[in-house]
């Protein structure tokens, strides 16, 4: 943008700032929004995946409970040597 200062004497300054300002105002505006979408769209998506998974460890659990109780006594185990040594 070239200003001269005959812009500034008529006030065509104040006039194309207030437009670029509007330009830039609007393109954030814009882009802020699309980051709230894009947001919301994955905020939606991990409670999906959240959901399917805790159904699948439900149903995991009920089907195999001697083998949930077996993992959970090995973990407890391992922990258990890894505190006994320090």
């Amino acid at each position: 943008m070239s200003v001269t200062t005959e812009d500034v004497k008529e006030g065509k300054l104040n006039d194309q700032l207030e437009s670029q300002l509007e330009s830039i105002s609007a393109r954030v505006e814009a882009n802020v929004e699309k980051g709230r979408n894009a947001l919301a769209d994955l905020k939606a998506e991990a409670g999906q995946r959240c959901r399917e998974m805790a159904s699948a460890t439900n149903e995991f659990v009920r089907d195999r409970p001697w083998e949930v109780v077996g993992i959970a006594v090995g973990i407890g185990l391992v922990i258990g040597l890894l505190c006994a040594r320090r």
